[in-house]
């Protein structure tokens, strides 16, 4: 299955990259003011903050309507992707103070269901006070944390260019069929492969930071990669195939 095309993506704020952080990871389509995902593992919990940046009309300018509140969904992401789960037991109160609207918003959840060797894509979905969804306002993916080393990608390699400095970029473009994400890497071990049409699968994890233009963009730090092959018709593959690609 992949990636909803009902379901928005916005960048993503992030801290430091310090010793036992995970990132948020976002597509490569983004907006400079928005909201978005970090996250610490801490005892084996994932302890995720959601960040609603800007002021409020920036934070949230694809939405319609203010909602009451904000529910949480999270999904297993790979070659196929499992349905949105949702996973707060409320609905966090959409309370952003009208007399502060430039001050972000933070809501704060501890997920203690991943599992190491995991990516996740974590979304949020407005929400009327009878906590059904705001038709009028898109679903928005936050971002994705990786739990340690995992495949985070695969697709083809390209340079990147982006604001006109020496190439030291490339870019990864995932498989159309598949659900995992595309992203920007910085790997000298990515230069052999790039722009000759290789399709690779590649392990490390993910982190999302801002670019010369401004935006947020997701990043890859690869710690290995393979030859391999885009799947077709990812809704009738079996674990047999998939288990073929990696003997």
């Amino acid at each position: 299955m992949g990636k909803p095309s009902a379901i928005a993506t916005w960048a993503v704020v992030l801290g430091t990259c310090v010793s036992g952080t995970v990132f948020a990871q976002t597509g490569p389509f983004l907006y400079v003011f928005s909201a978005g995902v970090s996250g610490t593992f801490q005892g084996g919990d994932l302890h995720l903050r959601i960040v609603f940046n800007g002021s409020y009309e920036r934070a949230t300018e694809i939405w319609y309507e203010r909602p009451n509140g904000i529910d949480l969904y999270r999904r297993v992401v790979g070659i196929e992707c499992s349905g949105f789960e949702r996973i707060s037991s409320q609905p966090f109160a959409f309370a952003w103070d009208p007399n502060h609207f430039y001050n972000p918003l933070n809501l704060d959840y501890v997920d203690a269901a991943t599992s190491a060797g995991n990516a996740y894509e974590y979304m949020i979905r407005a929400v009327d006070a009878n906590r059904n969804q705001i038709a009028a306002n898109v679903d928005v993916s936050v971002g994705f944390v990786t739990n340690g080393e995992t495949l985070i990608g695969r697709g083809t390699i390209s340079t990147s260019n982006l604001c006109g400095y020496p190439v030291d970029d490339y870019w990864l473009s995932g498989c159309p069929e598949e659900c995992l994400p595309a992203f920007m890497g910085h790997d000298a071990v990515l230069a052999p492969y790039a722009n000759t049409g290789q399709t690779l699968s590649v392990y490390g994890q993910l982190l999302t930071g801002v670019n010369c233009e401004g935006s947020f963009t997701t990043h890859g730090t690869v710690t290995r990669l393979a030859p391999s092959v885009c799947l077709v018709g990812v809704e009738s593959t079996t674990w047999g195939k998939v288990k073929h690609l990696y003997r």
